[in-house]
């Protein structure tokens, strides 16, 4: 289980497999899945490996959340995003958000693709498209 520094968590029902420190969002009622898409609205962190219709464990976004680097990785400093993958990708200050994508946090540490790295939870409003 990755460590989750001053956060809250909860458990929901894994709607799909889902894995420990990758990023999920709300499927069904109390059920969560992998974000798989940049404007997925992300409730919180996998805070361990879990089969689907499993009780997973979710840590909330607040604190410091361990989340695992995808594309791109991420730099110390940067706004972290969701990508289509469950992972998180960085993008240089709250300018870089695409329309419609959530800020969620930044990243306190650099790292790779597939790297776990240390997130200061922080979800930011995106530019809304019209």
């Amino acid at each position: 289980m990755a460590s989750h520094d001053g956060v809250k968590t909860v458990t929901l029902t894994a709607g799909a497999a889902v894995t420990n420190g990758h990023l999920v969002a709300v499927s069904a009622a109390r059920t969560v899945i992998e974000t798989a898409a940049v404007t997925d609205v992300v409730v919180g962190v996998a805070a361990e490996s879990v089969a689907s219709g499993s009780d997973v464990p979710v840590a909330l976004l607040q604190g410091i959340v361990e989340v695992e680097a995808g594309t791109g990785g991420v730099t110390a400093g940067e706004v972290c995003v969701p990508d289509a993958t469950g992972t998180v990708t960085g993008v240089t200050g709250t300018g870089g958000l695409a329309a419609d994508q959530m800020g969620i946090g930044i990243a306190l540490n650099t790292a790779v693709v597939g790297e776990i790295f240390e997130m200061l939870a922080q979800p930011t409003a995106a530019p809304h498209s019209v």
